[in-house]
């Protein structure tokens, strides 16, 4: 069976495409395409950056890119490699099983409160009403003295509101609680809004390639132009380190 580098090569020599045009199309780097064909994966920038390379080629020649993306794990597990499975069935199945969890637990809370009432409301209606009593002067000025309930002040919900936009083009990936939101090449001028309520998780080929906001607050690069990061998790507890620092007067 052909590796994956083999029939990308084959079916791009089969409709005349050269590699330098398949870069300038996806700004690939060439070097990545060419070890790509030649199967090289430990020189590729990163497994989730692979796949991404993978998915705009196949995408360019207009190949399935989930039967290609197989291919890909077939050939790297033949080497040894064993690469994991891929990061987005896993991102999108975990929310899933969660929903249904909190909706189970959601349907008994609501049942045992509709329980709960139907009892009281039974009790209350078989005791027989009290009879009418006459309030003295000293029963009124004691009920004048009773202190008003105090009422608890309302929990203000915590977010986070992650706010990008792109100068240049920047492969990008964010997970915002566990569950992917974006996967895909951005381009300059173009932003993106997410809101995640314990953490923001962020991949990217370009670290330098956009700016940010969280919470509305301006953020501090993540990097240089052209730098790989992988794994940066921003939460309710950190958030500020990632904030720039205000000039004193």
């Amino acid at each position: 069976m052909a590796s994956v580098g083999q029939e990308l090569k084959k079916e791009r020599e089969i409709k005349g495409i050269s590699l330098k045009e398949i870069a300038d199309y996806t700004k690939i780097n060439l070097r990545f395409l060419q070890d790509l064909e030649n199967d090289n994966f430990e020189f590729m920038p990163g497994k989730f950056l692979t796949r991404s390379i993978i998915r705009s080629y196949a995408n360019y020649l207009e190949l399935d890119e989930k039967e290609i993306l197989k291919l890909y794990l077939q050939t790297a597990q033949e080497q040894g490699q064993a690469p994991e499975e891929l990061v987005v069935d896993e991102a999108r199945t975990e929310p899933k099983e969660k929903h249904k969890r909190n909706f189970s637990f959601a349907l008994v809370a609501i049942l045992l409160i509709v329980m709960l009432i139907v009892f009281f409301w039974v009790i209350l209606k078989k005791e027989p009403p009290e009879a009418p009593s006459i309030q003295t002067e000293e029963t009124f000025v004691q009920e004048e003295n009773v202190p008003p309930p105090v009422l608890e002040p309302l929990v203000e919900e915590r977010s986070l509101d992650l706010a990008l936009t792109f100068q240049q083009e920047t492969w990008i990936q964010i997970y915002a609680d566990g569950e992917i939101k974006l996967d895909t090449l951005m381009q300059p001028g173009e932003s993106f809004l997410v809101k995640a309520y314990e953490s923001i998780r962020i991949n990217t080929g370009n670290a330098g390639g956009f700016s940010y906001t969280i919470n509305g607050e301006s953020g501090k690069p993540l990097g240089r132009r052209g730098d790989v990061i992988k794994d940066t998790l921003i939460t309710l507890d950190n958030y500020k380190e990632y904030l720039q620092q205000e000039l004193g007067p």
